[in-house]
Order: structure tokens, then sequence, then C-alpha cells
């Protein structure tokens, strides 16, 4: 089998997707709230930066490439829905800067 096959089969596996909630903005958040004030590409790169930094990483044994959206979910109750909710808010207002 292909790498390509064999990791689509280990993440159908994993089922990542169906479990959690999906904290990316979240994370995008934590990077922008002490940069509101800067032009808006820093405060983008600054939250790009936190994405990076805090979710849990995680590399398939398939994977050729280093890195994966496994780490973007969280179990539920680890934020409270109103977190979540202002993150994604906050970072559609940024992002569409």
């Amino acid at each position: 089998m292909e790498y390509l096959q064999l990791l689509k089969q280990e993440m159908g596996e994993k089922r990542y997707m169906a479990v959690g909630h999906d904290v990316a903005d979240y994370y995008m958040l934590l990077g922008y709230r002490n940069h509101y004030r800067e032009p808006a590409v820093v405060a983008k790169g600054y939250a790009i930066a936190s994405l990076f930094k805090n979710h849990k990483k995680y590399v398939y044994e398939n994977d050729l490439v280093a890195g994966s959206l496994y780490g973007r979910r969280v179990s539920d109750g680890v934020y409270s829905e109103a977190e979540l909710n202002y993150a994604e808010r906050v970072v559609s207002i940024i992002f569409n800067l």
C-alpha cells in the first residue's frame, strides 16, 4: 500500500475529528490577545505561532509531513463553550482584516 492510503487508514482508525472540541481558534486567540494594537499581519503571526506552540503534537506513523490536525482536538470540558465561541468570533474578525 502507498503511504497516502496507509495514512488515510491510520487517520480513520484514530477518529480524531469525532472527539471533543476543535480548539484552534482558542489557541490563536491566546496569541492575539496581547497584540490587538499591532498591525493585523503581526497579530496574525502571533496567532499562528500560538497555534503551533500550544496544540498537542502528534505524528502519524505513515505521515510524511511532521504534524497533523490531531492535536487541535481536546476533550469536552477543557475549555468552556463561552471561551471557544469568543475565540471563534475574534479569530474570524482578525483573519478578515
